[in-house]
């Protein structure tokens, strides 16, 4: 056990004294990379993190918040639970749907995901 220990611990002094400056052929040091290039490589890879992540996230909540604002009495809405029903009365966080004959269910508005065109409903009743 005390060897393997040993050998865990030497792995890494290892790896930094391969790290360290190394001689050319004439005994000066080598020339190290700069800190210009990781500077290069971390900004880089921020700027497709922001474009690849952050960006398409702002612009998916801007859209929903939109939405939450359009929201008016009379819409046909679907929730993140896949209920669908019909706006009754509308407040500044709550919703209540009526989701069938005389089922009303007070939601918050954030867990609507989407507007459906009008008529959805008795089509879906239609056909069910």
């Amino acid at each position: 056990m005390l060897k393997r220990t040993l050998s865990l611990l030497t792995v890494p002094a290892v790896l930094l004294s391969s790290c360290g400056p190394t001689a050319s052929a004439d005994g000066s040091a080598a020339p190290q990379g700069g800190g210009m290039s990781m500077l290069v490589m971390f900004g880089g890879l921020g700027l497709m993190m922001y474009f690849m992540m952050i960006r398409p996230q702002q612009k998916k909540a801007k859209e929903h918040k939109a939405l939450m604002s359009a929201i008016s009495k009379g819409d046909e809405v679907l929730t993140t639970a896949g209920i669908l029903g019909k706006v009754n009365k509308i407040t500044d966080e709550y919703a209540t749907i009526e989701t069938g004959d005389g089922v009303l269910l007070t939601i918050q508005k954030g867990h609507i995901t989407n507007t459906l065109p009008k008529g959805t409903i008795k089509t879906y009743k239609a056909n069910s």
